[in-house]
């Protein structure tokens, strides 16, 4: 079977993580003022009334940690390694409280294979830390703010358990100064930018979050379904990436086990999609590796192996395959230089990316002057949505009309001109809404990955 990246709708860890927040701010202020005053044991101890009710009355999250814990222990599990699965999440949880307070001497920490890390450090470069909710990311974390000599940032999805994240952002608001947010529009800029300082980026890699693309692995002897964004991003970035696994091995005791994956990761533009998966299966064996080494550290607490099965029902269509400049002419209104797109490398019904060096052709023309304005990249979008929107129709037996860009709304330029940028852009358009008489494009255009140009457009569509 072709490996394919699909592209989701709503997760099953989308819905997770809508659910009402169960950590109140007034209960975790009880229970940090009684681990700050009283001790880290006595808190300990009040672990296991919360957990015993997490237990009764978290069904679904129940049931997802049979599941699990059947598949990585090979047989059967009874509730009391359920209960285990819960008080070790519970204790890590609380571990956080401390580590972010900077109380890094209570804990035994030990590196596994800490040269990796000291060797991109004395090279200068930037590299991806991609990691899992296996275990604590926490421990990491304090590691970066604790040792100078070890700069991290963190991709982090900051709309996730709000009121969690602001009670303990408040607790050490230098950790919470090296996030990097997932969801503002120069967030690629600033990660472009901490690679070239030389910092870690940290993420986190098991995940599925809305509009994700995803890419199927084997893990635990099922498929599921992983985010493809960790591989796209390093591709994106040519830096070296490295695994890390923080596992909490009982007590006060951590371990930070750190792996070499790549030096950088190529994606082949014929092969983009399976090369995706190729990568990502290497990662998920990792993964499966250090689950089964630290069972009861899993903390996705959702159905994880029924989101294959979500992301393949809202596939409507799947582009992997390349689509050149002579195809896409036949898909839009322009034709000779005026297009200005040269290849389609993935689309769905949702979303289009293209790629361009039309940019840098003295024959552009867009151009003004022999320069190219960076106003332009909202026609490489408009190019490309119409492009996707011809893709959609042809799909469904029909042809679409032609259409025209009538609107740009919340237009943002992170450049002053394309025709000097040496790297290919790279333009994306999502499809937001529309009807027959016009549609509205997200689009945002990138290269080497840092952002030029992102927006909203609207085409009107001619009867």
């Amino acid at each position: 079977m072709t490996p394919k990246v699909l592209a989701t709708k709503t997760s099953e860890a989308d819905r997770w993580t809508a659910l009402p927040e169960r950590g109140t701010p007034a209960l975790l202020r009880v229970i940090a003022w009684i681990a700050v005053h009283v001790g880290r044991w006595t808190a300990r101890l009040i672990l296991y009334p919360i957990t015993s009710y997490f237990v009764i009355t978290a069904h679904a999250s129940r049931q997802t940690s049979y599941e699990y814990l059947k598949r990585v222990r090979g047989h059967s599990a009874r509730w009391w390694h359920v209960f285990r699965h819960f008080h070790c999440f519970a204790a890590t949880i609380l571990d956080r409280l401390y580590l972010l307070r900077g109380e890094f001497e209570r804990f035994g920490v030990t590196l596994h294979r800490k040269e990796i890390l000291h060797r991109e450090i004395e090279s200068g470069k930037g590299s991806i830390l991609l990691g899992s909710h296996l275990g604590s990311f926490e421990v990491l974390r304090a590691l970066g703010v604790m040792q100078r000599s070890f700069p991290l940032k963190v991709l982090m999805d900051t709309a996730h358990n709000q009121n969690v994240t602001r009670f303990f952002d408040a607790l050490n608001p230098k950790i919470a100064n090296t996030v990097i947010a997932l969801d503002r529009p120069d967030t690629l800029l600033r990660v472009k930018e901490s690679l070239d300082a030389g910092f870690f980026i940290g993420m986190l890699g098991d995940r599925v979050a809305s509009g994700d693309r995803t890419t199927q692995c084997q893990f635990l002897g099922a498929p599921a379904a992983f985010p493809a964004g960790p591989i796209l991003l390093a591709a994106m970035m040519r830096c070296p990436v490295i695994l890390f696994f923080g596992l909490y091995r009982g007590g006060n005791r951590y371990e930070i086990h750190f792996e070499h994956f790549a030096d950088e990761i190529i994606l082949a533009r014929d092969r983009r999609a399976e090369d995706i998966q190729l990568w990502m299966q290497r990662y998920v064996q990792r993964l499966e590796h250090y689950a089964r080494l630290a069972p009861y550290n899993w903390f996705n607490f959702y159905p994880f192996w029924e989101l294959t099965a979500t992301c393949v029902k809202g596939l409507k269509t799947a582009g992997e395959t390349s689509i050149n400049k002579t195809e896409i002419r036949t898909l839009i209104p322009h034709s000779g230089l005026m297009c200005v797109l040269d290849t389609v490398t993935e689309w769905d019904d949702r979303s289009i990316v293209c790629i361009s060096n039309t940019h840098r052709d003295p024959a552009n023309p867009l151009r003004r002057g022999g320069r190219l304005s960076a106003l332009h990249a909202f026609e490489y979008g408009a190019q490309a949505a119409a492009v996707h929107g011809g893709l959609r129709a042809r799909s469904a037996g029909a042809t679409a009309p032609p259409g025209y860009l009538a609107a740009l709304r919340d237009a943002r330029l992170y450049a002053m001109r394309l025709d000097d940028i040496g790297s290919p852009l790279q333009i994306s358009a999502r499809r937001l809404f529309g009807d027959t008489t016009n549609t509205v494009y997200e689009c945002r255009v990138s290269a080497g990955g840092v952002l030029l140009a992102d927006g909203r457009i609207t085409i009107m569509l001619r009867a």
